[in-house]
C-alpha cells in the first residue's frame, strides 16, 4: 500500500482524499464511507493507467481496482437497517457491477 501511495504522489496524483477517507472509515466504518473510498481507489487506478500510457484493456487488475472491489464488498456486506446505509449498499452494488463490466470488456 505504501508503495502504491508513494507512486501516486510521484506522478502528482493527490492522495489527501485517500487519507481523509481512511480516517473516516477508521472512525465510522459505514457503507457510505466504504463506497466513497472504493470510488477513490478505482478512479486512482484508472488515473494511473492513463498517466502511464498503459492500454486500458489491461489483462490484470491493478491495486486500485482490487482495493475498490474489497471496499465495495465490505459496504455490501453491511447488515445496517438505516435507510441512509441501505441506499449506500444499493449504490455499492451498482458501482461494483459497473466496474466489473468495464474491466471485463
Amino acid at each position: 500500500m505504501t508503495f502504491y501511495l508513494q507512486s501516486c504522489q510521484n506522478c502528482g496524483f493527490n492522495i489527501s482524499p485517500y487519507r481523509e477517507l481512511t480516517k473516516a472509515i477508521s472512525n465510522y466504518p459505514t457503507p457510505k464511507n466504504y463506497l466513497l473510498r472504493a470510488k477513490w481507489f478505482y478512479e486512482s487506478g484508472r488515473h494511473t493507467i492513463l498517466e502511464n500510457n498503459i492500454d486500458e484493456d489491461i489483462e490484470f487488475p491493478n491495486h486500485g481496482y482490487l482495493s475498490a472491489i474489497d471496499d465495495l464488498r465490505k459496504a455490501i456486506s453491511s447488515k445496517s437497517k438505516d435507510s441512509f446505509d441501505k441506499e449506500a449498499i444499493k449504490d455499492a452494488k451498482a458501482y461494483l457491477d459497473r466496474i466489473q463490466k468495464e474491466f471485463n470488456q
